[in-house]
């Protein structure tokens, strides 16, 4: 790579970097605490990690300044295990976004990190192996024998929870969260022809990166658009976003099924507020909102009506599913109040 091209592909990086950076920085400032929005942030981290690393070698390598191969070592293993683990990170987030059951139970999503965290400790055994990549003593990289499989368990992670978001997307029950669980298909899916040129140019132009970041951009936006349709609280959908469901619902409802809607009601919140005060009353809608999402059929509709009301839509065959279905949420409720160990336990009225 000429030194001009070499600058191009450089200042290129650097303005996705930039960019990038910038996306995090607000997310960041978010007032949003939820463990997958601290998993996203870091995810995105790790991919700006990446970018700089990338641009860093280009520098380095076309510098005429003789560097320490351990230099050259260190930026590979940032670029390779940033890009690895953003992976898994992106994976995570993604699964618990539409409710995995990996992302129910810690344990499930430890096992599931193991095979990246073997390939972590391939890239950093990789100066004595030379398994991921290697370095000559010209300074010249070359890829490993198990470089392909490196790429194949990374991007596994991504391929496998967007496909999984993109089935979601397109059955009939999840119409609400079309839009949600599309942005999180389009960030994988996004990049592939801008990594097609990036290799039919020879990596000359840092393709992918610009991909990369376009598809973060188209991410930042959609999230900044659900919060018009999402309760800042809860993260269920809002009133006006129930409104539109319902009435799409009632137009194309399946024939062969009854539609129910289904009004919560916590039972003495006020009593809890002025009790335990309102921070104890917000961790009581917020753990009513994860039995919902927990204990509810995936295809009912769940939102929080207002106050201490919530709302779940859904299609069922006869009314004594319907009862069942309220049962398990009462019985998930018992179970949570349990594990939360809060000072009151929350009960609800269903009608």
């Amino acid at each position: 790579m000429t030194n001009l091209a070499a600058m191009l592909y450089v200042e290129i990086t650097i303005m996705c970097f930039l960019i990038m950076g910038i996306i995090v920085c607000r997310l960041f400032k978010s007032l949003d605490r939820r463990w997958e929005h601290q998993v996203l942030i870091m995810t995105l981290s790790l991919f700006q990690l990446a970018i700089l690393c990338d641009g860093a070698w280009t520098a380095l390598t076309a510098s005429a300044v003789s560097l320490p191969r351990w230099l050259l070592w260190a930026v590979n293993h940032g670029y390779f295990i940033a890009i690895g683990l953003g992976c898994l990170g992106w994976f995570l987030y993604a699964e618990k976004q539409q409710n995995a059951s990996v992302s129910r139970k810690p344990w499930r999503s430890a096992l599931v990190a193991i095979p990246m965290l073997v390939m972590v400790a391939m890239i950093l055994l990789s100066p004595f192996t030379h398994w991921i990549f290697f370095i000559d003593e010209q300074n010249v990289y070359h890829r490993g024998p198990l470089h392909g499989l490196y790429i194949f368990v990374s991007y596994g992670y991504m391929l496998f929870a967007s496909i999984r978001a993109m089935i979601l997307a397109l059955q009939k029950k999840n119409y609400a969260r079309r839009t949600e669980l599309l942005s999180l298909t389009l960030f994988t899916f996004v990049p592939l022809p801008f990594l097609a040129q990036q290799l039919l140019s020879g990596g000359a132009i840092p393709a992918l990166h610009i991909g990369t970041t376009l598809a973060t951009l188209m991410l930042y936006i959609s999230q900044q658009a659900s919060m018009i349709s999402t309760d800042p609280l809860t993260q269920l959908n809002n009133r006006s976003q129930m409104i539109r469901f319902l009435s799409s619902k009632m137009k194309n409802h399946n024939a062969d099924y009854r539609l129910y809607l289904l009004m919560i009601d916590v039972d003495n919140l006020k009593q809890l507020n002025d009790e335990f005060g309102h921070v104890e009353g917000d961790n009581a809608l917020c753990r009513i909102a994860d039995t919902l999402k927990a204990a509810l059929p995936r295809s009912f509709f769940i939102g929080r009506y207002g106050g201490d009301e919530f709302i779940a839509i859904g299609e069922a065959e006869s009314e004594q599913e319907i009862r069942m279905v309220r049962n398990t949420v009462r019985a998930t409720l018992r179970q949570n109040n349990c594990l939360a160990n809060a000072p009151a336990q929350v009960t609800l009225s269903i009608g």
